[in-house]
């Protein structure tokens, strides 16, 4: 199995649509990320290189980050 082949199945297995080869919807426009529990919604923030809680009432509101996990593009 190669590299597209696993990148395709990851894809369409998260839901993911790139808008371009340079982000996902994540990054680029802030979808809400798969996965999260407890009422706590989480986002992507580009400029901020950033994923960031919803809530104000989780101990960890915002975690800092380089790339995107959901497509792996450097964020800005």
């Amino acid at each position: 199995m190669g590299y597209s082949v696993t990148m395709d199945n990851h894809k369409e297995h998260f839901n993911i649509q790139l808008t371009n080869t340079k982000g996902c919807t994540y990054c680029k426009d802030g979808k809400e990320l798969l996965g999260t529990k407890g009422g706590n919604v989480w986002y992507i923030d580009d400029d901020k290189k950033e994923i960031y809680s919803n809530k104000d009432d989780v101990l960890v509101q915002t975690i800092k980050i380089e790339y995107c996990p959901m497509c792996g593009r450097k964020l800005t």
